[in-house]
């Protein structure tokens, strides 16, 4: 049981301590204008295929030889089945370094805590995935009252930064629907 508990927690430890520190990388490279905001969308993209190579070949020799040849689809086969993922993830990658860039971290995470109730929107209306329960009804309220008060009573509140968050957050909530509904 032990064993079984420590893969989750390095993957989620992992998973945090990632996506914190490019937010900050992120930032600072918007900031300083080291890289272009296209550029950086590129070398995002490119971190995810090294990871996607890392773990394919890491698969490849845990699994047997002819099982991963049968599970490995083509480029064509896999861009046709995935092309909402595909697409879903540049939306938010494009208008989330678009909200980092015109404010501060903190509101950019603030902005991203409305993918909660997007995600469950989203998930009741268009895909069915869940029914509604009070805590959950109770949750999505405070996150969307917490946003909208902390953006409409900031002093230095960029507009543009709070309309970037609001896209991204239904952007970010379309993608894991959309790969919930792909893994399910």
């Amino acid at each position: 049981m032990k064993n079984k508990k420590l893969p989750v927690l390095f993957s989620i430890t992992t998973y945090l301590a990632s996506s914190i520190t490019s937010v900050f990388v992120n930032k600072y490279m918007l900031i300083t204008n080291t890289l272009d905001t296209i550029f950086l969308i590129f070398l995002q993209h490119l971190s995810c295929l090294a990871f996607l190579f890392i773990f394919k070949n890491y698969l490849s020799k845990i699994q047997k030889e002819d099982d991963v040849k049968n599970e490995f689809f083509s480029l064509y086969q896999g861009i046709k089945h995935l092309w909402p993922l595909i697409i879903s993830f540049n939306f938010t990658l494009i208008f989330g370094n678009l909200c980092l860039k015109y404010t501060i971290i903190s509101f950019y995470q603030l902005a991203r805590s409305m993918t909660l109730p997007f995600n469950f929107i989203f998930s009741y209306f268009f895909f069915k995935h869940i029914k509604f329960n009070f805590l959950m009804i109770c949750s999505c309220i405070l996150v969307s009252i917490g946003f909208f008060i902390f953006s409409a009573d900031a002093i230095n509140t960029n507009h543009k930064a709070v309309i970037y968050g609001i896209i991204v957050s239904i952007g970010q909530a379309i993608h894991l629907n959309l790969l919930k509904q792909k893994l399910i």
